[in-house]
């Protein structure tokens, strides 16, 4: 079948783009997306993320390959395999990042990506639930909401930072990012709103829109250097579907390099050395990821504070549940983080370069959700701007293979110095007059872990991935030879060719990705509609 547009890739750049090219009726569109439509009960529940997170009929399921400085071990990657991506099983936190980090953009030469340039574009996405202003959106598919409930551990917490000096900020994504506070999340009247939802629903019915899914992407048909349609999968039926205008690779900084490299466009040495014929030279592909890095540190707390491991087990489940069915109220509506902070690990930088993540709660493992019997709290140090580099790769022809992933967490000395200065820090919070009363003991790594030595050796063995990978398809001008796209993300050296995801990104932002992803879709869908 023939379109004007076909999207690869149904997350939080495609779905998106597939709204706003298809709200002229004159554009045809196909949306692909390799997982199924978004009727899985736990992607609806706020809380319902841990349900997600490992489960294969929503989630690629990613791992690394064995991560040299962090034990060798192999680090887990959820990605989102369904319509919505992974905005629709994701923390729902909603982080832009800093000013700072979209001006160095523009100063990389990124021309119209500069903080002014894209805060129009985030106001036009959202709907905030405190109204329009300088910096927020009132009428945005997006819908933006305060967290439905503090309890006493999220008071207590948000008193320990300023106890520490850390300001109180009411808005992470307003005037300033530094400090403590609450988050603003990405969720209505107690369910998900992710851009499926937001933005993919309400287009549905347009009848020049078609949406397939199940429907793995495997190669990009070329005529030339021109791209000119779409080879996928739908179980086990191999489709074709051409594209008059533009192919637009939205899998995301795993899927979107991974795609090209299949189609021959990437570094020729690796694409022969797995067997994929050259089409176009571009040695960037995959190359360079950029992506956070979280260090999970948990302790033991006594007394009911509302926790998530008070309110989810026993008798109080079966009530919060009830809550939850009749009113959509309750533990079940809450976010991953209902507080963050932002703070500066040397006092001579000028912004902030670790966010500490606070879960209210304690689980078994990253893998195993499982939340303990008994209270507890898990706070996540996270390095911003790591000097670490990763990077996606193809391993085979076979598009049914997984690339070889790397994300080279603890990668050089600069990093796990600045993640053990991080980790001091976290320690310091808990220690304060407002947390201290409320803990029991240390659980991980323990208070017999005090040395530098010690502590990164706890860093290497927990350590991983935030699930933020960024830039492996980064934009960039001609004459950087790192750049895979150029300033309105079309592929160098290929026609009719986009990327539009987080893998366009010259550096990570200093955030969550979500939001920012957002963004790059609205202002790409201007580019490509020439307004």
């Amino acid at each position: 079948m023939d379109y004007d547009f076909i999207i690869v890739g149904a997350g939080s750049a495609g779905c998106v783009l597939a709204n706003r090219l298809s709200a002229d009726p004159k554009n045809k569109v196909l949306l692909l997306e390799a997982g199924p439509e978004d009727k899985n009960f736990w992607i609806h529940v706020p809380l319902g993320f841990g349900k997600t997170l490992t489960n294969p009929n929503v989630n690629w399921r990613f791992e690394s390959e064995p991560e040299t400085h962090a034990a060798g071990k192999n680090d887990y990657l959820p990605r989102g395999k369904v319509l919505g991506g992974s905005s629709s099983i994701n923390g729902m936190v909603y982080m832009r990042g800093q000013r700072q980090d979209y001006d160095h953009w523009g100063q990389l030469g990124c021309r119209g990506w500069s903080y002014k340039d894209v805060l129009p574009y985030f106001r036009k996405a959202e709907s905030n639930a405190r109204g329009a202003d300088e910096f927020h959106g009132g009428d945005g598919p997006l819908q933006v909401s305060d967290l439905p409930d503090v309890t006493p551990i999220v008071r207590a917490f948000l008193a320990a930072g300023q106890e520490v000096g850390l300001p109180l900020n009411p808005d992470f994504n307003g005037a300033e990012q530094e400090g403590i506070g609450l988050t603003q999340v990405t969720i209505s009247k107690g369910r998900r709103n992710s851009v499926a939802q937001a933005y993919l629903k309400p287009a549905r019915s347009r009848p020049n829109l078609h949406v397939e899914t199940q429907a793995h992407a495997h190669r990009v048909m070329f005529d030339g250097t021109k791209a000119v349609g779409v080879s996928y999968d739908i179980k086990g039926l191999v489709k074709e579907s051409k594209a008059s205008r533009e192919v637009i690779l939205s899998g995301g900084a795993y899927g979107s390099p991974h795609l090209l490299q299949l189609a021959g466009v990437g570094d020729p040495a690796r694409l022969k050395a797995v067997g994929i014929d050259v089409q176009h030279a571009l040695p960037a592909v995959g190359a360079a990821m950029q992506d956070h890095q979280i260090f999970r540190m948990r302790w033991r707390l006594k007394g009911k504070l509302g926790t998530f491991n008070e309110r989810v087990h026993g008798l109080r489940a079966l009530a919060e549940g009830a809550r939850y069915f009749i009113n959509k109220t309750g533990v079940l509506t809450n976010p991953t983080n209902p507080v963050n902070a932002f703070f500066r690990s040397r006092l001579e930088l000028a912004s902030s370069d670790i966010q500490l993540q606070f879960f209210p709660g304690s689980y078994r493992s990253i893998r195993d959700r499982t939340l303990d019997k008994e209270p507890g709290v898990t706070l996540g140090p996270t390095l911003l701007r790591l000097e670490s580099r990763g990077s996606v790769h193809a391993k085979s022809a076979d598009p049914d293979v997984d690339p070889a992933i790397h994300t080279n967490v603890l990668g050089t000395e600069a990093d796990r110095e600045t993640t053990i200065r991080a980790m001091r820090f976290t320690r310091s919070l808990m220690e304060t007059a407002a947390m201290r009363p409320h803990y029991d003991h240390e659980i991980g790594p323990g208070t017999d872990a005090q040395t530098d030595d010690e502590l990164l050796a706890y860093a290497r063995e927990i350590g991983g991935s935030n699930w933020h990978p960024a830039s492996t398809c980064k934009m960039g001008v001609d004459s950087d030879p790192g750049a895979v796209v150029d300033t309105a993300l079309r592929v160098r050296g290929i026609q009719n060719l986009r990327v539009v995801d987080a893998s366009v990104m010259p550096t990570v932002v200093s955030g969550n990705t979500n939001a920012p992803t957002i963004m790059i879709a609205e202002k790409a869908a201007d580019l490509m509609l020439s307004r």
